[in-house]
């Protein structure tokens, strides 16, 4: 405090008081709505029902499976080479079973996060059916019975949801080589594996979590909110609500939380790319300021990878592959060149050797010239006076 007034200022004007806003946070609890949350769980599983019955339809049209077991699966996961047979009775005698009128009775049919919450709720055991969200019947099912491409990485065979993705991009390119029924049963068993995913997450991170935290009395839930005295980054937990889900799947989970008060409303604000535009505000770049200063924002991401890669912004997004480029090249780009200056996670995304990488950096350079002179300015104020102001 003695070198720099402005961090006792910060503290006993802005930090010292934020420690009375956590405690009655703590204290008061927040109010929600759950009435709302009990009726999207049971619609939650309603869904995942009706997903199991169409799961099932895609798997028969599928059925029966080859009759030698996979040939790279045999080699290079041991659980499969002793027991692929087990795993496949395991599909087969779900797929061929009897569908029920009962949400929960379909549901108990499998071993999932929905069926054991449901469970517990009715006082009785988990199911010991098949667990389509682990990753031995997933791999069964994706490459054994369905025959999508394998990968693996650093030798371990992948089907998570990245490798799910290029699993169904690859098969979506053999349209015209494979017979209509069987290739719409695959693409229906990814479809439903990435649905059942999605709503085994919301039951399990928020619906169900949610529901035992609210106060039975005060129909309150009482978040611990902290500040992380090393970053000063403040801190919440149970539940964790600063992090929010936003995706089209769960952004509803938003809305269980209300205004304390009847006639006052719940604001959210989308602070998206906010450092980029801290970072156009304070520089002044030109091409920044530009992308910035219209509405909706131009996309700074495509404009990145369009110049690095070489190519016009018209035949960046003609591009076949124009969204994994957006990602790996722009997003990664803008945001690390920023906090590092180099492209240095790009450049391993994309194998660039160590002349490419540094070549891509001149070019964004070039690009956001003015951020690049605000950005060495930062840095030499640093050096100079051995702190730097925030915005």
């Amino acid at each position: 405090a003695q070198d720099n007034e402005a961090v006792l200022k910060t503290f006993m004007k802005q930090e010292a008081p934020m420690s009375q806003v956590y405690s009655k946070v703590w204290r008061e609890g927040v109010r929600v709505d759950a009435k709302a949350i009990k009726r999207q769980r049971d619609l939650e599983r309603q869904q995942y029902a009706d997903v199991l019955v169409e799961m099932k339809e895609h798997i028969k049209a599928l059925l029966p499976f080859p009759e030698e077991p996979h040939e790279k699966l045999t080699k290079y996961d041991s659980w499969y080479s002793k027991g692929w047979d087990k795993y496949r009775k395991q599909i087969v005698d779900w797929a061929t079973s009897y569908n029920e009128e009962d949400p929960f009775e379909q549901v108990m049919q499998v071993r999932s996060p929905v069926s054991k919450a449901w469970a517990e709720e009715k006082d009785l055991k988990e199911s010991k059916g098949v667990n389509l969200g682990h990753y031995m019947p997933q791999r069964v099912l994706f490459y054994d019975l369905c025959g999508l491409s394998y990968i693996q990485a650093a030798g371990k065979t992948q089907s998570d949801g990245d490798a799910r993705d290029k699993m169904l991009e690859r098969w979506s390119k053999k349209e015209s080589e494979i017979e209509p029924v069987r290739f719409n049963a695959v693409k229906g068993v990814m479809d439903c594996t990435k649905k059942l995913a999605a709503i085994d997450n919301t039951i399990k991170l928020f619906l169900t979590n949610y529901l035992n935290l609210i106060d039975p009395e005060t129909q309150r839930m009482y978040p611990t909110l902290s500040s992380q005295l090393d970053t000063r980054r403040m801190a919440l937990s149970n539940p964790n609500l600063s992090q929010l889900p936003k995706g089209k799947l769960s952004e509803y989970v938003r809305g269980f939380f209300l205004a304390d008060s009847e006639d006052h409303l719940v604001v959210s604000a989308d602070w998206s790319s906010v450092e980029l535009l801290i970072v156009a505000e304070y520089s002044g770049d030109p091409e920044m300021t530009r992308v910035f200063s219209v509405l909706p924002y131009e996309d700074m991401h495509s404009l990145t990878a369009s110049y690095c890669m070489g190519m016009s912004l018209e035949d960046f997004k003609n591009h076949p592959d124009k969204k994994n480029l957006r990602r790996d090249v722009g997003k990664s780009s803008n945001f690390g060149y920023i906090y590092s200056g180099a492209l240095g996670t790009t450049a391993g995304v994309m194998g660039w050797s160590s002349e490419e990488h540094w070549e891509k950096v001149d070019r964004f350079r070039k690009l956001y010239s003015g951020m690049e002179a605000w950005r060495i300015g930062i840095i030499e104020e640093a050096k100079r006076n051995g702190v730097v102001e925030l915005p």
